[in-house]
């Protein structure tokens, strides 16, 4: 047992302690009810500890839907536990911290109890422990922190998906845009002009009307410095060859 428990890590280690130290005491044949005040407020605190962290790893931390949103952003919280994240985050430092010191309580209840007298003041000390206390007041404190965290996630997720949402209104926009020109057009005229040009192009042949490309008027209108009109209208016979030099 000693070696599986040395193998539990981060929040499942806690949460498998925690249900093993009140399996011991069960098994030593002693009440919760008769407790020390001291042993009562720790197993309280960390049965909060371990419905918090519970839902944490189940909703968050394991959830497809959550791991998904964050796909292709930043999540606070996903920095801290996620499976990427270093060990060296401060959440899975004090998380390791209450883990080894709960550890110990349980080694030390499991030594207390093969003495031939076993009663609750015999189990009180290790509840009464300064380094387990501290440690689950800071796992405590990280917990809160973990709530801001995922307040942040969430508004960041709802700030990105209503830029995309404003983003896909403005592509829909212009989509229906292009759809009223089109319908316009096709009042004006029933003819696809880009087959008739493309058609009309695929027959040139190569230097057509690059004569007129050189022309000094052309030049002038091209850099902008005709102090005439900036629209040039050329006009010329049917079949002039208008639409292959355009």
């Amino acid at each position: 047992m000693a070696e599986a428990l040395g193998g539990a890590s981060g929040i499942v280690g806690i949460l498998s302690l925690t249900i093993q130290i009140s399996q011991v005491i069960v098994q030593f044949g002693l009440d919760w009810k008769d407790a020390p005040k001291e042993a009562k407020a720790l197993m309280s605190e960390l049965q909060s500890l371990k419905t918090i962290l519970s839902e944490t790893r189940t909703n968050l931390l394991l959830s497809p839907d959550f791991k998904d949103a964050f796909q292709d952003r930043p999540s606070i919280l996903l920095s801290e536990l996620g499976p990427n994240a270093p060990p060296t985050t401060e959440t899975k430092l004090s998380i390791q911290s209450c883990e080894d010191e709960l550890s110990r309580l349980l080694e030390e209840l499991k030594k207390r109890g093969k003495g031939h007298r076993l009663g609750w003041e015999r189990l009180k000390a290790p509840f009464c422990a300064k380094g387990l206390q501290k440690s689950i007041d800071k796992v405590q404190r990280r917990c809160r922190n973990l709530n801001d965290m995922v307040s942040i996630d969430a508004l960041n997720v709802g700030i990105s998906v209503l830029g995309e949402v404003k983003q896909a209104r403005k592509e829909q926009q212009a989509w229906h845009d292009t759809q009223d020109n089109q319908k316009v057009l096709n009042w004006l005229s029933d003819l696809s002009f880009s087959e008739k040009h493309n058609d009309i192009f695929s027959k040139r042949h190569p230097g057509t009307g690059e004569w007129f490309l050189e022309l000094d008027g052309f030049k002038a209108w091209q850099n902008g410095v005709s102090d005439r009109s900036s629209v040039m209208w050329c006009t010329g016979i049917p079949g002039a060859g208008k639409s292959v030099m355009t």
